[in-house]
């Protein structure tokens, strides 16, 4: 059989290797999202990451900063992906630029102001560039928050269970201290409770980027089941079965815009109007 030419594997929607499964197939790469040491293997870099690193991490630390205004993490996302924002407007202003945001975040659509002139083409490909960039510099924060405070969920559930034994008590005894109960029920809650960035939006900011060959290699159990939702799994197509480790994976196909929620291809997103091709794990 002709050897073919393994495309680009990508994983989806997580971005560091490290808390991915250990389960993948050869040569799968993740998406860089421009920040400092993020620029060799495993990762992938795209050329048109409007960034460099010096200014994705400052970018970052701006956001972070801006987004300890508001109340939570929806709130830090949906800054994300504002291309240009004033933090020093007024409370009308800001207003105005978290409604805008808000509107991004559920349609990827940026909002013109009518009191500026229309964009022009080039323009609205750089905002979206922009926008897609800090939308993957906020995930891989948010990331790292998740399983940074499920490391320290751990911790204190260990800590927890010791302390019962210590001071002899069990579940039943700890209806009879309220104060001790509702500490043992926050600790059981989990860093899964936290907010994460909706797989959409990552995906989103991922394929403003990606080639349009690129493969897309997934074990998220939101965004399996919203592909099975759509299209059945099959087996791997010949080049992606000679990329090595695919056992145990299916292969689904699946526009974009559709996987995406969107009615029809945008005019104005011209990369969400391909076929994608994405390698599924349930067990992995």
């Amino acid at each position: 059989m002709t050897k073919l030419n393994v495309p680009l594997l990508l994983h989806v929607p997580g971005l560091q290797p490290e808390f991915a499964s250990s389960r993948m197939p050869a040569g799968v790469r993740f998406m860089s999202p421009g920040l400092p040491r993020t620029d060799a293997s495993p990762f992938w870099v795209s050329g048109e990451l409007p960034f460099a690193p010096a200014e994705a991490r400052a970018c970052l630390n701006e956001m972070i900063s801006l987004g300890e205004q508001f109340r939570n993490t929806r709130d830090l996302v949906t800054l994300a992906l504002q291309p240009q924002i004033d933090p020093y407007g007024g409370n009308d202003s800001v207003r105005k630029e978290m409604a805008e945001l808000e509107h991004f975040a559920a349609t990827g659509e940026s909002v013109i102001s009518e009191k500026d002139p229309l964009q022009s083409e080039e323009s609205l490909v750089a905002v979206s560039a922009i926008a897609a960039q800090k939308a993957l510099i906020l995930a891989w924060n948010l990331e790292s928050r998740v399983h940074e405070l499920a490391g320290l969920h751990d911790t204190l559930a260990k800590a927890a269970g010791s302390f019962k034994g210590l001071v002899g008590v069990d579940d039943e005894d700890l209806d009879e201290l309220p104060g001790l109960s509702r500490t043992m029920g926050t600790l059981n809650s989990g860093a899964e409770d936290i907010s994460r960035m909706n797989w959409r939006t990552v995906l989103s900011a991922v394929l403003r980027f990606a080639p349009a060959d690129a493969v897309f290699v997934t074990t998220d159990e939101r965004l399996v089941s919203a592909l099975t939702e759509l299209t059945e799994i099959v087996q791997p197509d010949d080049d992606l079965a000679q990329a090595g480790g695919v056992e145990g994976f299916g292969m689904c196909r699946v526009p974009a815009w559709t996987l995406l929620g969107h009615d029809s291809a945008p005019a104005d997103r011209p990369w969400l109007g391909r076929e994608l091709r994405f390698l599924v794990c349930h067990t992995c």
